[in-house]
């Protein structure tokens, strides 16, 4: 392209060098026939040289103008074609860099789930290992125990000849029995403690807002709980109304929440009637039943199933407040045995 406007330049230059010359040669001319006719009146022989110069003084300047607009012109389509150039250049290698991060962040993923996953599992399995180990350990101590009270029983028979043993006899029974009953309560205590640290704790909140209503299920305990199940409402035997999550929920981790859409229907026949879980405890109320409305939640944790009852009752903020009791084992799943 610059090759290509540097010949149109030279060519309009060798227009002009022509056309110049073919001036010169015409004022020459025109000065030889003045003189062969001896005329001495040289005005207009010179006003045609002065507006041939003008002329042409002009036309240099609009040339070289024209040269200089033309290398302007050319350097900025460069400096543009540069720019597009390196644009093209940086996107492909940003789109690449993005594509690697992609990648990079879903292997991560994947990774962080598996870990997750072998986690769980050997807590599950190391939780019921040592579970076990706490329950031999409190049970060999409960037997020694009854070992060493039949012993000081013997002891103490043994001693009943004379009212002098006799008396000794029963302050050492006495001793011997509150030994025992204070091991056997040292005992007790530890393995209501182990069994009490393989029971979860699922919390439920309420919230609302606007036409939808939420149940967040917070894990305050230490294994990792799933297979959550909400039970229907009931009044003891007056009443039941159903409820429906809208999602499935998955694995809740240790101190983790989640949270979940659900509705509250009653069956009748074929179709649902569809009522806010507050207007329904006070409706129930307005009817005279002085049943506690309440709900059991069942869940899988530590290899066994577990079952949870709640107590409703509506705040004064129109907010359902769930109630827990502790959580009950109802069976034992065939792999923690």
């Amino acid at each position: 392209m610059e090759e290509k406007k540097t010949w149109r330049f030279w060519l309009t230059v060798a227009l002009a060098a022509a056309a110049a010359l073919f001036q010169g040669l015409s004022l020459l001319v025109q000065l030889q026939h003045e003189q062969e006719h001896d005329k001495t009146d040289y005005a207009p022989m010179v006003i045609s040289i002065l507006v041939t110069v003008v002329a042409w003084v002009i036309t240099a300047i609009a040339v070289i103008r024209n040269w200089r607009d033309a290398n302007r012109s050319g350097f900025i389509e460069t400096k543009l074609l540069n720019k597009s150039y390196e644009f093209e250049i940086n996107t492909k290698s940003l789109n690449k860099k993005i594509e690697e991060e992609t990648k990079r962040a879903e292997a991560s993923i994947r990774e962080l789930n598996e870990k997750i996953t072998t986690n769980d599992r050997a807590y599950a399995s190391r939780t019921a290992e040592l579970t076990r180990e706490y329950i031999a350990r409190v049970a060999e101590q409960t037997q020694r125990a009854d070992d060493n009270l039949k012993k000081w029983s013997d002891e103490v028979q043994a001693h009943q000849e004379t009212k002098v043993r006799e008396r000794d006899a029963n302050t050492y029974k006495a001793r011997a029995e509150e030994a025992a009953q204070m091991a056997l309560g040292k005992c007790r205590a530890e393995l209501e403690k182990v069994q009490q640290a393989n029971i979860p704790a699922l919390l439920i909140e309420y919230n609302a807002e606007r036409e939808l209503e939420y149940l967040t299920f917070i894990n305050d305990g230490s294994p990792t709980i799933t297979d959550i199940a909400v039970g229907p409402v009931l009044w003891d035997t007056a009443y039941r109304r159903e409820i429906n999550l809208h999602s499935v929920i998955g694995p809740l981790q240790s101190k983790r929440q989640i949270e979940a859409k659900f509705a509250v229907f009653e069956q009748i026949g074929m179709s649902r009637q569809l009522t806010k879980l507050p207007d329904l405890l006070r409706d129930i109320i307005q009817k005279g039943c002085n049943a506690d409305a309440k709900v059991t939640v069942s869940y899988f944790a530590c290899n066994s199933r577990f079952s949870q009852r709640y107590t409703l009752n509506v705040d004064p903020f129109n907010r359902v407040v769930w109630n827990p009791d502790l959580a009950i084992r109802e069976s034992v799943a065939t792999e923690g045995l």
